[in-house]
């Protein structure tokens, strides 16, 4: 059984919300940039981002009637809803399920790189956080 993912990568608390199209379209306003976790229940699902629009891409995602909830984070510019992406993958990175197989890209002609794949980050972040769960 999986365990209960707890989201706390940022000063924000956030509200795991019904993963509906009347739901994201009350709280995701347009054109927003940012990040976001889907969950099936308690358990994370999958891990995406939006350059352009998070309320669009919530709305048409293939997840929507799978995933049962959603967290979301706007973000000031495509950089950095990528950095919180990649976070947020290499955090949940450990978990065992359905989440996300290949790293989240860069964004178009932006030339980043993700911080976190820094040779033997990953490893240590993942054997603490394994460590932790014992």
């Amino acid at each position: 059984m999986h365990r209960p993912v707890h989201i706390e990568e940022s000063s924000a608390s956030r509200l795991a919300l019904r993963f509906r199209p009347r739901i994201v379209q009350a709280v995701v306003p347009a054109r927003a940039i940012g990040a976001y976790l889907l969950l099936l229940g308690e358990h994370p699902l999958y891990i995406g981002r939006s350059d352009r629009c998070v309320r669009t891409r919530l709305c048409d995602h293939p997840l929507l009637w799978v995933a049962t909830h959603f967290v979301w984070e706007p973000c000031r510019d495509a950089a950095a809803a990528f950095l919180l992406e990649s976070l947020w993958f290499h955090r949940l990175a450990g978990e065992p399920g359905g989440l996300n197989i290949v790293h989240p890209s860069t964004p178009a002609r932006s030339g980043m790189s993700c911080p976190f794949c820094m040779k033997g980050v990953v490893e240590i972040d993942l054997a603490l956080m394994r460590r932790a769960s014992r």
